[in-house]
């Protein structure tokens, strides 16, 4: 196999590992994206955790009209700041394009939708509760972290009293930082560069060694060979 061949293989090897593991990185998301959690009870626990995302992130059929206790739980191990803010407008969501802050202000801050059903702000690491009236329709709002960044980091979700959130309304997983997936990735990405660059090394070494002059060919005696007799000039005389 000629050189072009062995490195378009290697290639090709290299191709098929990082797209498995894209594709089973996005079955995940996927997967998480997909979670929803029903809550039929007076309380419910909502947890902040270190990849900037609520879990669960959608809560269906909490009582509505009803004195319901909502405990906040922040379980980011970070030490970060997180809000449980509920958004006092029905049936909608904020937007996800253009600018992240100023959409997340405009529905959280009272210019668009006024003052949240709910917001908690737990110190780090710990939790703090408060029980509220619902509202009396069946209907569903969107949950946020205010915190600068979270939002569009994936932190919101999805709650609904006295119905299910439309399945046309699904949250993002969340982010998660630098922890073990970031980690996982890049050392798969190491590792298949270093193999690619030692495949290169060694097919490089055997395509050279099959065209390899031979030494005698330069001139040379090949090793473990008697040396060569001198040549007599022309018309020299026989040796006597």
């Amino acid at each position: 196999m000629k050189r072009a061949g062995r490195t378009a293989v290697a290639i090709g090897i290299i191709a098929v590992l990082l797209a498995a593991g894209v594709s089973t990185n996005e079955i995940s998301r996927q997967a998480s994206a997909a979670s929803v959690v029903v809550d039929a009870s007076t309380t419910v626990t909502v947890t902040a955790t270190s990849t900037f995302s609520f879990t669960p992130n959608v809560i269906n059929e909490v009582p509505a009209g009803a004195a319901v206790t909502f405990d906040f739980v922040n379980g980011d191990t970070n030490g970060l700041t997180h809000t449980f803010t509920i958004l006092a407008c029905p049936n909608i969501t904020i937007p996800t394009t253009g600018p992240y802050a100023d959409n997340v202000s405009a529905f959280t801050g009272g210019a668009k939708c006024g003052t949240p059903l709910l917001n908690l702000v737990p110190a780090p690491k710990s939790s703090k509760s408060m029980t509220v009236t619902t509202p009396t329709k069946p209907q569903w709002y969107e949950f946020v972290c205010t915190e600068p960044g979270h939002f569009e980091q994936g932190m919101y979700g999805f709650i609904a009293f006295d119905s299910i959130v439309p399945a046309n309304v699904t949250p993002l997983p969340g982010t998660p930082g630098a922890g073990l997936a970031v980690f996982i990735i890049v050392g798969t990405i190491v590792t298949l560069t270093v193999i690619a660059i030692v495949l290169g090394f060694v097919v490089g070494r055997r395509e050279g060694s099959q065209h390899e002059m031979p030494p005698e060919r330069l001139g040379y005696a090949e090793p473990g060979s008697p040396p060569a007799r001198p040549k007599s000039p022309p018309n020299a005389p026989p040796p006597a």
